[in-house]
């Protein structure tokens, strides 16, 4: 499950995967690189969540509430049936 534009949501038996979007310098591939294995699907969003509000340096509470609604919409959006 994509998740935004820099990260993914995968399972298997023993783990839910989060991971992030990276590009090679060389060759210029795309490759997703782990970041965190977790338990639960809700335990991977909250990772992201938490992740993406502390890459704004908590700079102001405006800043924070803008990433937060921003999250919504990528969770949302990845929960689209099509």
């Amino acid at each position: 499950m994509l998740i935004g534009t820099r990260y993914k949501v995968e399972s298997d038996d023993m783990n839910v995967t989060l991971f992030i979007k990276h590009t090679s310098r060389k060759a210029g591939n795309i490759y997703y690189q782990p970041l965190a294995y977790l338990s639960s699907v809700s335990e991977a969003l909250k990772k992201l969540a938490d992740l993406e509000i502390k890459d704004t340096k908590l700079v102001d509470l405006k800043t924070v509430e803008a990433k937060i609604d921003e999250l919504y919409e990528w969770i949302e959006k990845a929960l689209e049936v099509k």
